[in-house]
């Protein structure tokens, strides 16, 4: 059974790593894809606060180049469309009959650079966030066996064994990133 300090890492790296992967759903490519609305606030009614357009509507991807947005009350459809305009996405939206298209337009050059340096800005706040949670579980650990709480041939497992999840993690973040990068290159 793994010492609690490298159970605790393993679960903020977990954690880390969706936060990342959410990030990176939300930057957008030339496809079409409902996550790209995930961030859309909504102040669908008097007296409420903003709430996420994914509780007010569905999403869907009509062709590659074409989300449909449904909303299930009909009345807010507008509200919906100024909300997708006013969240810095670079969409626009159409409100037609009970519905919303929302074309995607095809990326520049100069914005695929740009989100190209964002995921790579990304990866980098979340591997210092992963550096920074190893260092806390290491310092725990060292803690442990100078009181003599922890043996050392324990600390040494657990030291490798934080590594490795370490070593784990930053692959799949490598890989993550370039596969949004190649996303992004796709015209």
């Amino acid at each position: 059974m793994p010492h609690q300090a490298v159970s605790d890492l393993q679960v903020r790296i977990g954690k880390a790593l969706e936060i990342f992967s959410q990030q990176l759903s939300e930057i957008r490519t030339s496809r079409a894809s409902p996550v790209m609305l995930d961030g859309v606030r909504v102040e669908a009614y008097p007296g409420t606060p903003p709430m996420p357009l994914v509780e007010l509507a569905s999403v869907s991807v009509s062709d590659p180049t074409l989300l449909l947005v449904k909303p299930w009350d009909p009345s807010i459809k507008d509200k919906i469309a100024k909300a997708i305009e006013l969240a810095n996405l670079g969409l626009s939206a159409v409100v037609e009959g009970n519905a919303i298209r929302v074309p995607v337009p095809p990326l520049s050059q100069e914005r695929r650079k740009e989100f190209g340096k964002l995921v790579v800005l990304r990866a980098n706040e979340v591997r210092e966030s992963i550096r920074s949670s190893r260092h806390e579980s290491m310092d725990i650990l060292e803690q442990e066996k100078q009181s003599g709480k922890l043996p050392e041939d324990d600390y040494f497992r657990c030291k490798k064994e934080a590594q490795d999840i370490v070593d784990r993690s930053n692959e799949k973040i490598k890989d993550l990133s370039e596969r949004k990068e190649q996303e992004l290159l796709q015209v």
